[in-house]
């Protein structure tokens, strides 16, 4: 597909979606994105003039973290990208594939084990974020629905847990710990980052 043509697309999106809700999106996901769909969406967004606090195209990390965005190179006041990762552990399209889940109750256990592990990680000082990916035709189904709503009751039983959107994350985040140019985070400089060597995995050998 040639890039006006994806971008016409993304800009029909983004005026449905305000046209259905009322306001535009303020992130984006994908799933199955080209090389240059997140420069798209970027261009797009900064054309029409509507915020983008977001991106979700990265399973990198269980926390948001800066990108640099190579379009702003040059710019004096460049505002980077905030991605919040997505991810396929707790997701509810496991019920469509052979190696997923096969049954609401191994929906349920997989994701209390997930938010059970993350909970005691954050109560040791190292809090996380974790996704539960949800579709309509997936768990929106009467045999399935019970499970999502034991996995409901049950955060919602603890303490210290904030349920949240992508776009709350997003706000939170830039306002505690705002963008710096070559930075994932406030003094995590991308190429001293834990377990990097120039920005590269420490247990991996360096492309040549």
């Amino acid at each position: 597909m040639p890039p006006e043509q994806e971008k016409a697309y993304i800009k029909k999106e983004i005026e449905t979606i305000a046209k259905i809700c009322g306001e535009p999106p303020k992130g984006w996901y994908y799933g199955r994105l080209s090389s240059r769909s997140q420069t798209l969406v970027w261009e797009v967004y900064k054309e029409m003039g509507v915020p983008l606090l977001w991106d979700s195209d990265s399973y990198a990390d269980d926390l948001p973290y800066w990108v640099d965005v190579p379009a702003e190179k040059n710019e004096k006041d460049p505002k980077g990208m905030l991605m919040i990762p997505y991810s396929y552990d707790c997701n509810d399209y496991k019920f469509n594939v052979p190696t997923g889940f096969g049954s609401p109750t191994h929906f349920y256990d997989h994701v209390k084990n997930a938010f059970d592990t993350l909970y005691e990680e954050g109560e040791e000082g190292s809090p996380k974020m974790m996704t539960i990916a949800l579709h309509c035709r997936c768990i929106g189904k009467p045999g399935r629905f019970m499970a999502l709503k034991r996995i409901v009751e049950y955060i919602a039983s603890k303490e210290n847990v904030w349920v949240a959107t992508r776009t709350q994350i997003a706000e939170h985040f830039r306002e505690k710990f705002p963008y710096q140019k070559g930075y994932l985070a406030p003094g995590v400089k991308r190429a001293e980052a834990s377990n990097t060597i120039n920005a590269w995995p420490a247990h991996k050998p360096a492309p040549v």
